[in-house]
């Protein structure tokens, strides 16, 4: 139900009523420049704002409607600790800010060039904490204009109950009558294979072609037992299901999918025979076609597992509570961002149904007291009044990891590990399958120069026509690696797919190779990759990096049908004709999952110090620290993000391997303006290595990747401990 209150005090505060929060700063049809005659001098404007601590607000509460709401806002869920008293789990008092955010767009045609936007129709007011002691929210205008196809871009009222079957309807069909992108199925997705799926008109399992219309389930099974398909069920369950026995996520979404008035769904426990290795090995392959060809995803967003339902599916299934207060004559809603809503919940946090989420091309998300809708173009809530047929920017498509609209597909790609890797598994051995379908969705856009010669696109989750910039990740947070004992399948240390916890390629050390990233890779790499494959050295792409292509500054490399055998290198590692040849073909037996690789290594002792003042200081997250590396004569030379545990190796020297050149210090690597002493740059800007911090296993056959370090090139020619920098062989596991 909505939370209004009729007889507490309507008045404001005399501090809440010197915000001046008006229709008119929600509404943006009046020009900024020239407000109505009536609206007067405002010396709170636009602006973001500090409006004091939580603690007044939450004192007032009983007698401010404003005040209120940030109370209600801010308490509920806040997930931090925040006490009745307004003060966080250690007692601290929590400064309040306001700011007023654009919303409402509409966006020109694809075909019409670059994206472009209208001016924005409306604004939302965001309520935030700089520490993010609570978790913002936005507060917007409830109205009772607007409706599907003809948005007012603010705020309505959503049923308590359950959602409206009409409104989610509305949305399916502007989806499919107007999102282009929402209807294309890409080559990687269709097979001609049948499908077995739920027919809820007569309640039983049955077979459809794969390119018929179809829904599809999204949810986390957790530990309870229930009643699925197996080899003694299929027959039984051919004829009639028994739809008593199944848990209530089950049962709430075939009740949906009729009430949708759709037919069949596909839902994984009743679809695939769970007890039979054979429908196993012949559906799991088309797990990412099977998501990518349905008409809609449900998203059973809420709760740990099947058994708790989905809220809002049916009548009486859910407890709607929203905040709404008159202020200044205006109800305000408050309510969490969408992707603020989905991020946090159980569903969000497992790794198979991120990819669920992401090869479907529309999704119905159900979390506990919310239905959002999601696809290609668009997303739209219960409480925000922003469908249209035609294409719209708002708020709410921020962070979404649908809507990219023209993003680089390596962005996208980076963007995507960097949300899957840090999500759950029961079996770590699914860590790479449940991203596979992923992979070759992006496999057309990531090698477009994949031949018979080289098929492979991705090796362990690194696309291969960009590997020398693949090999750039970092660990976000403290993660082990996955052991084989844990796994039966091999997980390299050089992939984040072999470490528990979310990676990624942080800007700080890749800026400046996105600067023209085909340059790069074609000017300022030089490994020749081999993998181990089944006894043999398997040579990842071949390359020609004797000429530069003219290609756009975000292509992979150029191709090359010749096997290099030896490459040519100058000291700082560039390559040049005029310089000893320098051999490239491993010699080491070939070892499963294994790089092979030869480069410069140099031995660098790990350092507590840091080149960068407060000002630019790193924001990791918790238990990663940025350490420094010192050379021989005790002189910073490069910087590496490390987990915690390393403060006991301070002091200790390791091997870094050179794997490419880069550009510069970011300000948080380096803020210093004097050089590395024994540098002698010579007006150089390739002036450091991208280099691997490795170590080597106990008969020294194989190492292990612990972390990525930017290194001076002259702390690796003149400044290595002993035995010094050497062209080496590196089988790295």
């Amino acid at each position: 139900m909505l939370r209004s209150r009729d007889q507490p005090s309507l008045e404001l505060c005399s501090i809440c009523a010197a915000l001046n929060i008006s229709a008119h700063k929600f509404n943006r049809n009046a020009d900024d420049a020239s407000p109505p005659t009536d609206y007067g001098y405002d010396q709170r404007g636009l602006e973001a704002m500090n409006i004091g601590f939580l603690d007044h607000f939450y004192r007032r509460r009983n007698h401010c409607p404003f005040c209120r709401l940030v109370y209600e806002a801010t308490h509920r869920d806040n997930g931090h600790g925040i006490g009745h008293d307004g003060l966080d789990w250690e007692g601290h008092r929590v400064p309040c800010w306001l700011e007023w955010q654009l919303d409402g767009r509409y966006l020109s045609p694809r075909e019409s060039g670059p994206l472009t936007s209208s001016p924005a129709f409306t604004r939302r007011l965001r309520l935030y904490s700089k520490t993010e002691a609570f978790k913002p929210c936005f507060l917007v205008p409830l109205q009772q204009t607007g409706s599907v196809g003809t948005p007012s871009f603010q705020a309505r009222a959503v049923q308590a109950e359950q959602a409206d079957v009409y409104q989610l309807r509305g949305w399916l069909d502007l989806c499919e009558t107007h999102h282009r992108r929402c209807a294309v199925r890409s080559a990687e997705h269709t097979t001609t294979a049948t499908l077995r799926v739920i027919d809820v008109q007569w309640m039983r399992i049955t077979e459809i072609a794969s390119t018929d219309r179809y829904l599809t389930l999204s949810y986390c099974w957790g530990r309870q037992r229930f009643n699925v398909l197996t080899r003694a069920t299929v027959a039984a369950f051919s004829s009639k299901l028994p739809y008593e026995t199944f848990p209530d996520t089950i049962r709430h979404a075939i009740d949906l999918v009729a009430a949708l008035g759709e037919r069949y769904i596909w839902i994984d426990a009743l679809c695939i025979v769970q007890d039979d290795a054979q429908d196993w090995g012949r559906v799991a392959p088309l797990m990412d076609r099977i998501y990518g060809n349905s008409f809609l995803t449900i998203c059973a967003a809420s709760g740990e597992g099947a058994g708790f339902g989905i809220p809002g599916s049916r009548p009486g299934s859910r407890s709607l509570l929203s905040s709404v207060e008159n202020c200044a004559g205006l109800q305000l809603l408050a309510f969490r961002s969408v992707e603020d809503r989905i991020k946090h919940s159980p569903w969000n946090k497992r790794a198979w149904t991120f990819q669920e989420r992401i090869l479907s091309s529309r999704s119905l998300v159900f979390v506990d007291d919310r239905v959002f809708f999601q696809c290609r173009e668009a997303t739209w809530s219960e409480e925000m009044s922003c469908e249209t047929s035609k294409p719209a920017w708002t708020l709410d498509m921020i962070n979404s990891p649908l809507t990219d609209f023209d993003e680089n597909p390596l962005r996208r790609y980076a963007r995507y590990v960097e949300l899957y890797s840090g999500r759950l598994l029961t079996m770590s051995s699914d860590r790479l399958i449940a991203f596979e379908g992923i992979a070759r969705s992006l496999t057309t856009e990531l090698a477009p120069q994949t031949t018979a010669s080289t098929p492979m696109a991705f090796h362990f989750g690194l696309p291969a026509w960009y590997f020398d910039w693949a090999m750039l990740w970092e660990k976000s947070v403290p993660g082990e690696r996955i052991s084989e004992r844990s796994s039966d399948r091999i997980f390299p240390s050089w992939s984040w797919v072999g470490w528990h916890g979310s990676s990624e390629w942080r800007i700080s050390t890749t800026s400046s190779v996105l600067l023209n990233l085909h340059e790069w890779l074609m000017r300022h790499t030089w490994i020749v990759w081999y993998l181990g494959v089944r006894s043999r050295c398997q040579l990842l792409v071949q390359l020609d990096r004797t000429g530069f292509s003219g290609k756009g500054r975000w292509s992979g490399y150029a191709s090359s049908v010749e096997t290099p055998t030896a490459i040519h290198l100058d000291p700082y590692g560039r390559a040049v004709e005029s310089c000893v040849s320098l051999e490239t073909k491993p010699t080491r037996h070939p070892l499963e999952g294994c790089l092979h690789f030869f480069s410069w290594s140099a031995f660098l002792k790990l350092s507590r110090r840091s080149m960068s003042d407060i000002s630019f200081t790193s924001h990791l997250q918790a238990g990663m620290f940025r350490f420094g590396v010192e050379d021989g004569r005790g002189d910073w030379c490069g910087t590496i993000i490390l987990d915690e545990s390393y403060f006991n190796s301070i002091g200790a020297v390791f091997e870094f391997v050179a794997i490419s050149e880069a550009r510069e210090f970011a300000m948080e690597e380096c803020d210093s303006w004097t050089h590395y002493i024994p540098e002698e740059r010579e007006g150089a800007e390739w002036y450091l290595y991208y280099a691997l911090m490795i170590r080597w296993d106990e008969k020294n056959e194989v190492a292990e990747r612990l972390g990525l370090a930017k290194i001076y090139k002259s702390a690796f020619e003149h400044g290595s401990f002993e035995p010094g920098r050497s062209w080496k062989e590196i089988a790295l596991g």
